[in-house]
């Protein structure tokens, strides 16, 4: 109930944003557009990328010296799902913008270092994301069946860590800790991009279908430094497949 609560929040909270993402290309839309408006529509996945761990020292009173590997979070996650939506327009055959809404979802965390983890041995992690960006695009073959295409989005995303910690017995102290959810990180606002290449397949006039892939980065470092103790940006490789229904033409608008 708690989580359903707080989704529903955050999606009433981005519903203007997101409104005026696309309105804001609606109306830069020009009567000299020469093809169509289009709505794009795919789904995909997301793959985390980077380090799994980093080290830190420390020393007792008697300044014994002890190393030990503590994880890092994105780069644990297993690769997990994604949903993309879009409002296209072309400004000419060669070039598009495209304002994007994307979201994925990342359930399945784990740390596969042998050593004493404490509480990260009896932990799960929920990752959620949504970015609201804008798209420049540049074709390579305009008005052919297939049609490659560069791209490069910019976006200001919401992002949403929760860490579920199971109970368990610690020896150490003899006490059993307490099952807690701990909201690690709940960011508003943080920027990115995506950079990557993609194709159109074009099948009848008003519809096509698409796959594109790329770098995806989210810079959430002072976040998890204030939150986590350690600079580490969400980084990953992305990719979509999907349908572009084009809508009516230019002149139209």
């Amino acid at each position: 109930m708690k989580r359903t609560i707080l989704l529903s929040r955050i999606i009433s909270r981005k519903l203007f944003f997101t409104l005026t993402v696309i309105l804001f290309i609606t109306f830069t839309a020009k009567a000299q557009f020469e093809e169509k408006m289009s709505l794009n529509v795919a789904l995909g996945g997301v793959v985390p990328i980077g380090w799994v761990d980093f080290e830190i020292t420390e020393y007792d009173d008697f300044g014994n010296q002890f190393d030990f590997y503590v994880p890092y979070i994105f780069a644990n996650f297993s690769p997990g799902a994604s949903f993309m939506g879009g409002m296209q327009y072309n400004i000419n055959r060669r070039f598009s913008v495209e304002g994007r809404v994307y979201t994925f979802f990342l359930w399945d965390w784990s740390y596969m270092e042998d050593a004493d983890l404490g509480w990260w041995s009896n932990s799960s992690l929920e990752f959620w994301h949504m970015s609201f960006g804008v798209t420049p695009k540049i074709y390579a073959r305009p008005g052919k069946k297939i049609n490659p295409f560069g791209f490069a989005e910019f976006n200001v995303s919401y992002n949403d860590i929760y860490v579920y910690l199971e109970g368990y017995y610690d020896p150490e102290f003899d006490e059993f800790i307490e099952p807690e959810d701990i909201e690690l990180i709940s960011s508003d606002l943080t920027f990115g991009t995506y950079l990557g290449i993609g194709t159109d397949i074009n099948i009848i006039p008003n519809l096509s279908l698409f796959a594109q892939t790329g770098y995806y980065i989210t810079f959430l470092g002072q976040e998890m430094e204030d939150n986590y103790g350690e600079w580490e940006n969400f980084t990953a490789i992305r990719g979509e497949v999907g349908v572009k229904l084009n809508l009516f033409k230019s002149k139209q608008l």
